[in-house]
């Protein structure tokens, strides 16, 4: 049985330090949906053209007035919400980066 435990805890080690720096925790800074750029959008987990393009085009219809919004685009379901919802605002400006060299100002927060 101990042996079980030793290996249990050295799987949640493992997956703990290989997951990206957003999924630990790490404070990375926000991407605000209003302004966002196509390219922007797609650097956030799990958001690719595709469904960034389609949160594009339900903020040209009607701006973000709360995150929970972001629920209603097509591609976004609750597994996904819930891994964004940290990333994520619907005003100020956009300070997310992928990596603590990236400057805020390359992550492109101008709209398309």
């Amino acid at each position: 049985m101990k042996s079980f435990y030793f290996v249990f805890i050295g799987f949640i080690l493992l997956i703990s330090f290989s997951l990206p720096e957003y999924a630990r925790g790490k404070e990375l800074g926000v991407i605000n949906i209003n302004q966002a750029s196509l390219k922007t959008l797609t650097q956030l987990p799990g958001v690719g053209p595709l469904t960034a393009a389609a949160i594009i085009e339900k903020r040209r219809k009607r701006p973000f007035t709360s995150i929970v919004q972001l629920r209603r685009v097509r591609g976004i379901g609750i597994r996904k919400y819930r891994r964004l919802r940290s990333l994520i605002a619907v005003s100020g400006p956009t300070t997310f980066s992928l990596s603590p060299n990236t400057k805020p100002e390359a992550c492109g927060s101008n709209p398309e």
